[in-house]
């Protein structure tokens, strides 16, 4: 998978990433506006144990993307394009997924997250194409939620064709609660060729 970490600021940026708390795993250096992939040296969860990169995300100084190949597709077609997005803070958000590259059909909508909810806590998820919603109802990650397992979501029939250009987002709101916020919110969304 890719993990792609993206420069907003007017500078270059360097990130280290941590095995545990105390322990660097890899140092990212990202140009002025560009992009690194790290899926190589590290997972979704090592992102989760960088402060420096929670912060970076939530002040809008650093986007990042997962995409999934073509032997990571969630439904085993092996022609599916997948789209995914990662939150890493409990907060509310409008994340970009993608451009279509090319027409097809959605096939698959889904959400994880690498924490369950606490008491009274909810990341609600809502999967956008063109600003509409693909889904019937949007999907709620919650304390009855299992770490680690997906949830998919109820497709819209009248939304899941996808055009050229099409632009692909999600809306999360999030509702604070007690101990431990939800962090590592994924989102993922794949498209079969037409």
């Amino acid at each position: 998978m890719k993990i792609l970490l993206k420069n907003n600021v007017q500078g270059q940026l360097s990130i280290d990433l941590f095995v545990d708390k105390q322990t660097p795993k890899v140092r990212v250096v990202i140009p002025i506006g560009g992009t690194v992939d790290v899926g190589s040296q590290i997972s979704v969860e090592d992102l989760a144990r960088s402060q420096q990169l929670q912060e970076m995300v939530a002040d809008g100084d650093v986007t990042i993307t997962l995409e999934a190949e073509t032997s990571d597709n969630v439904t085993g077609l092996a022609s599916a394009t997948v789209f995914s997005a990662v939150q890493l803070v409990a907060a509310t958000a409008v994340i970009g997924m993608g451009i279509a590259a090319k027409s097809g059909t959605i096939v698959a909508a889904s959400v994880a997250a690498v924490d369950i909810g606490g008491a009274g806590e909810s990341m609600t998820v809502d999967i956008l194409k063109n600003g509409v919603s693909i889904l019937t109802a949007p999907i709620v990650w919650d304390s009855t939620s299992t770490a680690r397992t997906a949830i998919a979501g109820a497709l819209d029939a009248a939304q899941v064709q996808v055009a050229t250009g099409d632009f692909l987002e999600a809306s999360l709101t999030y509702v604070a609660g007690a101990p431990t916020p939800i962090t590592n919110t994924i989102i993922a969304l794949e498209i079969l060729p037409a």
